[in-house]
């Protein structure tokens, strides 16, 4: 399951899982990755995790008005 999206990832041929780096700055490092959907991850490139979580929080409230 995608750790921010809760959409279900496969890791078979029909993959859709994407390993992402928390914090960018970092490498890929135990305590700095984490399973997230191909699209998600796309969407996040280069953001910090705290950034793109309250990016996407702006947007879903924005939208809901």
């Amino acid at each position: 399951m995608c750790r921010l999206s809760g959409i279900p990832i496969k890791l078979d041929k029909h993959r859709n899982a994407s390993l992402d780096r928390i914090d960018p700055s970092i490498g890929y490092i135990e305590g700095n990755v984490q399973w997230i959907h191909k699209d998600i991850n796309q969407m996040k490139w280069d953001i910090n995790h705290n950034i793109f979580i309250k990016l996407c929080h702006l947007v879903s409230d924005f939208r809901d008005n």
